[in-house]
């Protein structure tokens, strides 16, 4: 056992008897390694316990006015929880059964030996110290499973986030998924979203009012993360989150910035997947639109082209007819007019052959036609 040689560093002890000779012979057996403090009722020692702060106390039971057991059941009834070991001269079952039943934690008859006395109060003090460290480390162990649970919990919060919002629709639905994942942490907040159309920016009672809104789009330029007393505001591009209840501990805060972080990273993914939808969505209809103008000017173009063939093989039909007819007043010979009737017919006959040709643009506008038609573009 190791001895104290030096009085800033000796443990205290206090013993309460009334009896001096008691007390000097106690005194004598500890004070080498111990600081010893003698007092004569359970009274005095109420009064001094909290001042001198002793690391055990022995407390004698047959004692004037307060006796040993009452006097250790105010003191735990005072939270003390020091070690006290009772003296007696009277070493029965029931005196050892009502110093436990007080609140005691050993037992000493008198007279006493030295030694024993000795070895006693070392060997309480040192169980003390024993459990209390178990205490602590017990509580250690417990604040880290917690604090293990509670990150699991914060994880799955964050895991059901992503999940749920993997094809948000519209940006008042993640927004509102979005305030529940922060409750769901414990955070009350508000938060902004921001896109080409403007903003929408909510907190838990709904719609955000001017102030807060004029408050949340000066933070948005306040850098990634920014706090000021119990408000933390992170920063995304089309994200702003205000926490308006910071936690004043340490580890606490630290999770909670980093759960924001992570809540306010994927908020603004989800935020830019609408986006580019939106977009995306836009052009297609745009692209619908074009294609059915295209499909109705190809219709358009279909029909001249039909009806310019059609008027060109009745003009061909009409100026046969006509060239015709001005034989009979031009007075040709009949080597003439086969002349002139064989030019006429061999240059209808090439205009014929152009003709043959229009199957081959039929059939064009037809690809045109249903690759522009609308139930291949939905």
């Amino acid at each position: 056992m190791q001895d104290h040689t030096s009085d800033a560093k000796k443990d205290k002890i206090l013993v309460v008897d009334d009896d001096q000779i008691i007390c000097e012979v106690l005194n004598l057996a500890l004070s080498n390694h111990f600081e010893v403090k003698t007092l004569h009722s359970g009274a005095e020692c109420l009064q001094v316990i909290d001042e001198f702060q002793p690391k055990l106390v022995i407390l004698d039971i047959d004692m004037p006015g307060m006796n040993g057991y009452d006097t250790c059941r105010k003191l735990r009834e005072a939270q003390q929880t020091l070690p006290i070991i009772f003296l007696s001269s009277c070493d029965t079952l029931t005196e050892r059964l009502e110093a436990f039943d007080s609140g005691g934690d050993d037992f000493l008859s008198k007279p006493t030996d030295n030694e024993i006395v000795l070895r006693k109060v070392q060997l309480t003090i040192k169980a003390k110290a024993d459990r209390d460290q178990i205490v602590s480390e017990k509580a250690s162990f417990e604040h880290m499973a917690m604090t293990f649970l509670d990150s699991l919990g914060d994880s799955g919060v964050l895991q059901n986030y992503a999940r749920v919002n993997f094809n948000c629709p519209d940006f008042a639905t993640l927004m509102e998924n979005t305030l529940k994942s922060a409750r769901d942490l414990g955070l009350k907040c508000q938060i902004q979203f921001r896109f080409p159309e403007g903003t929408l920016s909510c907190n838990d009672a709904g719609k955000a009012g001017a102030l807060e809104e004029s408050v949340l789009t000066q933070v948005a330029s306040l850098g990634r993360l920014f706090q000021f007393k119990k408000r933390l505001a992170t920063n995304f591009e089309h994200v702003t989150i205000i926490i308006l209840n910071m936690s004043d501990d340490s580890e606490l805060a630290g999770r909670i910035r980093d759960n924001i972080a992570i809540l306010a990273e994927m908020a603004d993914d989800f935020v830019n997947g609408i986006i580019f939808r939106n977009v995306s969505a836009a052009n297609v209809e745009l692209i619908r639109k074009a294609n059915i103008s295209a499909h109705s000017a190809v219709e358009i173009l279909r029909s001249k082209y039909r009806n310019q063939q059609l008027e060109t093989r009745l003009l061909q039909n009409e100026l046969v007819h006509e060239v015709e007819k001005t034989f009979i007043h031009l007075g040709l010979t009949d080597s003439q007019e086969h002349a002139i009737a064989d030019v006429l017919q061999s240059n209808l006959e090439k205009i014929l052959r152009l003709f043959e040709q229009s199957d081959e643009f039929e059939k064009q506008f037809s690809v045109i036609l249903n690759a522009l038609s609308p139930k291949n573009n939905s």
